[in-house]
């Protein structure tokens, strides 16, 4: 159930789900955003990858966790439009990208 209205946030999560109320942010079932489940699977698999690269980021020398972020955040852009375009103007949508290379290598 949305808690506060239609405004909405993707943003990959370590343990969660990677859709936040923009509001309130507090984390929103998956399953409560009417889109398809080929969508949903899709977007499950990118916060996936999320947690993989975040755990193996010790592993990685500075360019390669750049190069992964960059592409991470380039696939959840997409996500995003696409996610934009099934709604349409139902929800209110943003994307938040991955800086945590900022943090890590900055």
């Amino acid at each position: 159930m949305l808690c506060c209205g239609r405004k909405i946030k993707i943003e990959a999560a370590f343990a969660s789900e990677p859709i936040w109320c923009s509001v309130c942010k507090s984390n929103i079932p998956i399953d409560d955003i009417p889109i398809k489940q080929e969508l949903i699977q899709e977007l499950q698999e990118w916060n996936r990858a999320f947690s993989v690269w975040l755990v193996d980021y010790k592993f990685k020398s500075t360019e390669e966790y750049f190069e992964l972020e960059t592409r991470h955040n380039q696939w959840g852009n997409e996500l995003t439009e696409r996610i934009k375009k099934e709604l349409g103007h139902a929800f209110f949508i943003v994307f938040a990208p991955s800086n945590l290379s900022l943090y890590m290598y900055g």
